[in-house]
């Protein structure tokens, strides 16, 4: 009679052992070396075909045995994939990034080993908490990017300062850079309502934040030249306190110079336009004849 290998037969008889040779996933141990190669930190789940962990380079990886995948796998995978892409595209510290990674390791592990009714159930609680954390950071790294360029901004204020330049000149660069304060005062005033798009990344939070503040030093230093051009206000144009003032009013209110600049426009407008009922002036020339 043919002696058989004992692993092999009861690989055979059990189709959910796993193939000689490999693990099964509860003997893995943090420190372990997986199939794939990777290293184990952290294990969020295990069954004798499943395992969900954190590997040494703090990435989020899964293995199961082919004979064992539900035939809701797919779906919880898409919702994995989806949301660990988000993480990546959105966190970027070590810490926040691995509690992320530890809830939506577990949410796969209840998506895979429960039932097909639940795997939107599994992943709701992990998608909320990353679009609120998406969001705090965007608001904070929107925040901590328009305070840099408001102190950018106002260094060159500082330099304007100690070159001495002449009023006029002075009074240009003292406008811009308290647009640029009355800007940063606007975005920490309304810091928890500042919509952001979804999952976006630091460079789009960066952009957001310093338009912002770009967009409040125009407007200081439109108010400026109105100023200097006797346009509005021009008693203040000498008046440095004054100047700084009305800067930190245009940056801090995106409709205030635009609304002095609309106000101008329809009093142009109206000067040039003759009075209903008014009739043309007639020369000299005209009564004669």
């Amino acid at each position: 009679m043919e002696k058989r290998d004992d692993h092999t037969a009861a690989s055979q008889a059990d189709p959910q052992l796993p193939r000689p040779g490999k693990k099964i996933k509860t003997e893995y141990t943090k420190g372990d070396e997986t199939e794939t190669g990777d290293r184990i930190k952290l294990i969020f789940g295990t069954t004798r075909d499943l395992i969900i962990y954190l590997t040494e380079k703090n990435t989020l990886r899964w293995e199961i045995n082919s004979g064992a995948k539900p035939d809701h796998f797919p779906d919880s995978l898409i919702y994995f994939n989806d949301l660990s892409s988000k993480i990546e595209a959105t966190v970027s510290g070590t810490r926040t990034k691995i509690d992320l990674y530890r809830g939506l390791g577990k949410a796969l592990y209840t998506a895979i080993t429960g039932p097909a009714s639940g795997v939107d159930g599994s992943f709701a609680e992990i998608t909320e908490l990353i679009n609120k954390k998406s969001l705090l950071i965007g608001r904070r790294n929107y925040v901590l990017s328009g305070s840099m360029a408001m102190l950018l901004l106002n260094l060159g204020l500082l330099a304007a300062y100690n070159f001495k330049l002449p009023q006029p000149y002075f009074s240009l660069v003292l406008g811009i850079a308290m647009g640029a304060l009355g800007a940063l005062i606007s975005v920490l005033l309304r810091s928890n309502e500042i919509e952001l798009p979804e999952y976006s990344s630091l460079g789009t939070h960066v952009f957001h934040g310093v338009s912002r503040i770009i967009l409040g030093s125009i407007s200081g230093l439109a108010l400026i030249f109105l100023v200097r051009g006797d346009l509005v206000i021009g008693v203040i144009k000498d008046n440095v306190w004054s100047v700084a003032v009305f800067g930190i009013l245009a940056g801090l209110s995106e409709r205030y110079v635009p609304s002095i600049l609309e106000g101008l426009g329809k009093s142009s407008k109206s000067s040039e336009t003759p009075e209903a009922g008014s009739t043309p002036a007639t020369s000299p020339t005209d009564r004669e004849e």
